[in-house]
């Protein structure tokens, strides 16, 4: 290390050199002190850092504690919230279920009526056949109308002039 009148810092003694004068032994005191006094107010800077951030952890965990405590509060109200949600679901899916129950039992005991008093109702092809059977009188009733309208015309044109 190097040794001047700014930084005096002896060189580690050998055998063969002298002893240290007393005037650097105590430029090399006053040097090793300052060192001290600025390592000490390091060190108390730091313990000051070290209690600052000690109040920080701390203030951090009771932050983590109010949510965890908060969270946990919010799921129970959460859950609370589905269960009974559920609970209104499962009614109505359970009284619409019941009405369906209902109107499948009127529906099967309409099917019954009807299958019991078959003979009483018209089917599809039997009113087809009927209008069929309608359209051709109707067409035949015109044409002796017409017929008859006009032989009565042509009669009466040659026998009375």
């Amino acid at each position: 290390m190097p040794t001047n009148a700014e930084n005096p810092v002896p060189s580690s003694p050998s055998d063969d050199d002298p002893p240290i004068a007393d005037l650097d032994k105590r430029a090399y005191y006053k040097y090793m002190e300052s060192r001290l006094n600025i390592f000490e107010a390091n060190q108390t800077a730091m313990r000051s850092d070290l209690h600052i951030m000690q109040g920080d952890v701390h203030s951090l965990r009771a932050q983590i504690t109010k949510l965890e405590l908060s969270c946990t509060e919010q799921f129970r109200r959460l859950e609370l919230s589905c269960t009974e949600q559920i609970t209104k679901l499962e009614l109505s899916c359970t009284e619409q279920f019941s009405k369906l129950e209902l109107n499948l039992a009127k529906t099967q005991a309409d099917m019954e009526l009807l299958k019991k008093d078959r003979g009483n109702y018209v089917t599809k092809a039997y009113l087809q056949e009927e209008l069929l059977k309608i359209t051709w009188r109707i067409i035949g009733l015109l044409i002796v109308t017409n017929s008859t309208l006009v032989g009565a015309t042509f009669y009466i044109a040659r026998h009375f002039p």
